[in-house]
């Protein structure tokens, strides 16, 4: 059956200093009110270990720490662009060898991935009214994902790969994937 309570370091003390003194499980279990099979137990541990005390370290160990992590969700902040396959490299080439899946756990955790945007490949003067337009934009309306307007044309285009940013930040100039608009050409 499953361990289910555990009990305290004096009464687990209390346990072995009994059993020092020649008493028998029955004795003990009807003495402190505990289980047969709860005293064989922590007299079984006593012996193995020598000690009753629980020790730490039970499960895996973190392969980032808070600090790795921490660089991790920078580093993405700088360039939401940035692959998880990058970022592996970095951290393999600090002496931490990670997943690709780890990252994304982090990642997950402390941001949120949108799909990019695309956006058509500008003369400098569109780009400059983009800008100026978004910037605009993003000021008066701060919780929406989409634009509306006539912006909506420059602005809003879909693309597959992801990106980690804030909602907000769609349209500042390193979330954009730069694209030729309509296959580009004459």
């Amino acid at each position: 059956m499953v361990k289910t309570k555990e009990y305290s370091e004096d009464l687990r003390k209390r346990v072995i200093a009994c059993h020092s003194k020649g008493e028998g499980y029955d004795k003990i279990s009807k003495k402190l009110s505990l289980p047969k099979s709860t005293v064989q137990a922590i007299i079984k541990k006593f012996k193995s270990q020598g000690d009753v005390m629980n020790f730490g370290g039970r499960g895996r160990k973190r392969l980032l720490s808070a600090r790795a992590e921490r660089t991790i969700v920078r580093r993405v902040n700088q360039n939401p662009r940035i692959t998880a396959g990058e970022i592996v490299e970095e951290q393999r080439s600090s002496g931490v060898n990670v997943s690709r899946h780890t990252v994304g756990r982090v990642l997950k955790a402390c941001l949120k991935a949108y799909h990019s945007r695309k956006t058509p490949l500008l003369k400098p003067v569109h780009l400059k009214a983009k800008s100026s337009q978004s910037a605009i934009l993003i000021k008066m309306l701060p919780s929406r994902n989409m634009l509306y307007g006539p912006t909506k044309r420059i602005l809003s285009y879909n693309s597959v790969s992801s990106v980690y940013r804030k909602s907000v930040e769609a349209f500042l100039p390193k979330s954009p994937i730069p694209t030729v608009k309509h296959g580009g050409g004459n």
